[in-house]
């Protein structure tokens, strides 16, 4: 399985894949900090999850999403925010979030989709 990590901050992106890693260690990640070079990393890699920051430096992950949902098969993306809000919940639903996670408060959910999802898999 693969999974591609969108985050603007590294801390960030290697705290999640350090996290993930330790409980599923074959999976394959990818990183990505910005919303042209996650185009880049998701055409090259095909990954089965991506996990998603709203706020890039060059645009927002909710802009980028719609254009993820249109491979077939789709991935599982899971928007990921510091800063939940009503407006950010409803905006990821509607651009096609399978997710939607606070990642000041809900490391754990991210765990459980990648255990979920690899096991979807053949994990």
């Amino acid at each position: 399985m693969r999974v591609l990590v969108v985050d603007d901050r590294k801390e960030v992106r290697e705290r999640l894949v350090s996290l993930l890693r330790d409980v599923r260690p074959e999976v394959l990640f990818f990183e990505a900090s910005t919303t042209s070079a996650a185009l880049r990393a998701f055409h090259a890699h095909r990954p089965d999850v991506v996990l998603l920051d709203i706020h890039l430096r060059e645009a927002s992950g909710l802009d980028l999403l719609p254009r993820l949902k249109e491979r077939v098969p789709p991935p599982t993306v899971c928007v990921m925010t510091s800063h939940p809000t009503a407006q950010h919940l409803r905006a990821s639903r509607e651009a096609g979030a399978d997710l939607f996670v606070d990642k000041s408060k809900e490391f754990t959910l991210l765990v459980d989709l990648i255990v979920t999802a690899a096991k979807a898999h053949g994990g």
